[in-house]
Parts: C-alpha cells; structure tokens; sequence
C-alpha cells in the first residue's frame, strides 16, 4: 500500500513541475509575441528590439549571394519579395482600390504625424493616393512625375506637383525630361534634415539603377515608410541573372539600413511562365517596407 501511495504521490509531483515548466516556456514565448508560419519570422511592432532587428527572413551576405546560380538567385529574390517580416495591425490603403492605390501603416510607431511629409514618384495622372494623404494625414505632399507634359504647380491645399522625375543622375533623360537624385530633391526643397514619412517610388524599372545611388549617398537616412515597386523583369521571361544579383543587393543593404517589409502584393499584370522555376510567376512587386531598426 506504501508502495502504491507514494508511486502516486512522485507522479503528482512530476506532473506538477512538468506543467510549471510548460507555463514558463508560454510565458517566454509570449513576451517575445513572434509568430512563425513557413519559416518566416513576423515581429509586432510594439515587441521589436536591438536583438529582433536580426530576424525575419534575413538575406545571406553579398559574397554569398554571389556565390549561388541562377536558379537559386531567383528562387530566394521571389522568395522574398513575396513575405512580410514585420507585422502591421492597421494598415490603410490610401488611394484607387485598383492600381494607383497604395498601403500605408497606420500603426502609432510609424503613422504619418502632422507636420508630415511624403514624396510620391511616379504619378501617371492619377494623384489618388496622393490627394487621399493629404485628406487623412493632411501631410505636405511632393508629387513627381516628369513624363506627363505638365508644368510645376499646386495641386491642391497640400500637394505640389514637380515636373521632375527620379534618377542616379542629375540632368536630362534620354527623352530631354529633368532627372534629380533624391539626395538633390531634398536639397533643392530644404528637406535634408526632414523626416520623410512616406516614401512612394513606381518608376518601371528604374528603380534598380536608382535605389543603389539613394542607398550610397544616404538619401534614406531618415525615411520612415518606404513603399515602391519592383520590376525584376518587363519581359515574359525570366530575368538574367546580373538582374537577380543586383536585386538581391539592394535588398540586402535596405535590410542592413533597418528596412522590413509589411506587405507585399502581386501585380496581376506582370505574370509568366517561368523556366526556372517551372511555373508561373510575377515579374512585378509591390513592397512595402517601414524602418524597426
């Protein structure tokens, strides 16, 4: 009987300490609040910190990247563009729901906050997403696009149109539109110092001849939200692999400058059969990212 008691009572006391240590091991999982689905890492905002900055999706260095082939050089850009690191609770679309529309966090860390700025390039007559900033965050807005035929002028109570366009050079294009760097742009409008809330860039494919120069010079120092599309590719065929590497690049040193991405969408248009891959594919992202770290 003695025997039997006190098997009973050692097995209480097992399963005691073994529920004790199930709640300790919930409780340091749920201070950190990181959600893991497909081994992608998603960090809520309000529990990013120093040692968070180094998760999420991380891109291998750049001799490392240099290192794979072709086929794996896409496998990891796509593989990228298309998951999110850092999650937003309130996210807004500003903007046309179909193209011309944009997302923008809305979350307090990073809301745009009046006195606000936002620069948007690459306009194409539709200011929705422009007109709808000013309404909501009644932000100062600087909408670019030198391809319209439209002098400089205000738009409306909070926007100013500039007929200038986006590039790693200062002068004229090939077309004889005006080109400026972003680091000029603020320059000539006296934003140097001045926070950039959200950042807005769908230049077709200029944006990886462009995003190299913003990053050396430092352009993004002190931009918040940082939203843009990609084109790895214009054509219905996969992109060479320099292509992939330079993407792959950029991305690196965005991720490097504190850079996480919060959404991602697929431009429905942009679609074809990938040899690489042996399936269909997009050639053409929008990516959203905001500065954690």
């Amino acid at each position: 009987m003695w025997r039997l008691t006190k098997f009973v009572i050692v097995s209480v006391i097992l399963m005691v300490f073994a529920m004790c240590g199930y709640v300790i091991m919930q409780k340091s999982r749920s201070s950190h609040t990181i959600q893991q689905s497909q081994n992608i890492v998603y960090i809520p905002m309000a529990d990013i910190g120093n040692g968070d900055c180094q998760r999420g999706h991380v891109l291998p260095t750049k001799p490392e990247i240099r290192k794979l082939d072709v086929r794996q050089m896409a496998n990891l850009y796509h593989s990228y563009v298309e998951n999110i690191q850092v999650s937003c609770g309130d996210m807004k679309r500003m903007g046309l729901q179909q193209d011309g529309g944009w997302e923008v966090c809305d979350d307090p860390l990073v809301r745009p906050k009046k006195p606000c700025l936002v620069y948007s390039f690459g306009i194409n007559n539709d200011f929705s997403f422009d007109d709808e900033m000013a309404r909501e965050y009644k932000c100062e807005i600087h909408s670019f696009d030198p391809s319209m035929g439209r002098p400089d002028h205000r738009h409306g109570d909070h926007v100013m149109f500039h007929s200038l366009g986006l590039a790693e050079y200062n002068g004229k294009s090939s077309k004889q539109w005006p080109m400026k760097t972003l680091a000029d742009i603020r320059q000539s409008l006296n934003h140097e110092q001045t926070t950039i809330d959200v950042l807005k860039v769908d230049i077709e494919e200029m944006e990886w001849q462009v995003f190299p120069e913003m990053i050396k010079s430092n352009a993004l120092h002190n931009v918040t939200q940082f939203v843009f599309e990609v084109h790895i590719t214009l054509k219905k065929v996969d992109a060479a692999q320099a292509k992939y590497f330079t993407a792959l690049e950029i991305f690196r040193d965005l991720y490097d400058l504190g850079y996480r991405i919060f959404f991602t969408h697929r431009n429905k248009w942009c679609h074809y059969k990938s040899k690489l891959a042996g399936k269909q594919r997009t050639s053409c992202h929008e990516v959203f990212m905001m500065k954690v770290c």
